[in-house]
């Protein structure tokens, strides 16, 4: 699941990009700019749908898992994507580069100087918001399967 969880969250993040037009803002409710944590677009969050069931398929067809297994990891994985858009909205670190004036994700800017924090948790970066959320859905599929009757590695 927190595989599938996150081959969902980096398509739905390409192809919200490529098509999605401007990403919209959870926590404010407004337009931002492409890349922002938090911001979804409505292609972006079709194609996080349509890659979990893609990816769970391909986990029926190589027999890791059977349909009614597949249903759970579907779910599971777009809980993950889901929490992990939530967590960016609200409690991702949001970092400064005072030298390039420019908001970032990284403790260090591309230019090579250090960011300060101005919003969020600072110990909640995206590998952290990944990680999480991963996990989430993970338990996610976990509790369906177990719902279901269905018992496998949903990891």
């Amino acid at each position: 699941t927190a595989l599938i969880s996150a081959g969902a969250d980096t398509t739905a993040t390409e192809i919200g990009t490529l098509y999605g037009g401007p990403p919209w803002a959870l926590k404010t409710q407004r337009k931002v700019s492409a890349g922002t944590s938090g911001a979804i677009t409505l292609a972006g969050s079709i194609a996080a749908v349509l890659a979990a069931i893609g990816f769970s398929t391909f986990a029926v067809l190589m027999t890791l898992t059977s349909p009614r297994g597949a249903i759970a990891i579907t779910i599971g994985a777009v809980t993950a994507v889901a929490t992990d858009s939530f967590l960016g909205a609200w409690w991702q670190s949001r970092r400064w580069c005072n030298t390039c004036g420019m908001s970032t994700e990284q403790k260090r800017h591309r230019c090579g100087e250090q960011t300060i924090t101005v919003g969020g948790l600072e110990w909640l970066d995206n590998d952290a918001v990944n990680v999480i959320s991963g996990a989430i859905g993970a338990l996610v599929a976990l509790a369906l399967q177990a719902m279901l009757g269905y018992t496998a590695l949903a990891l």
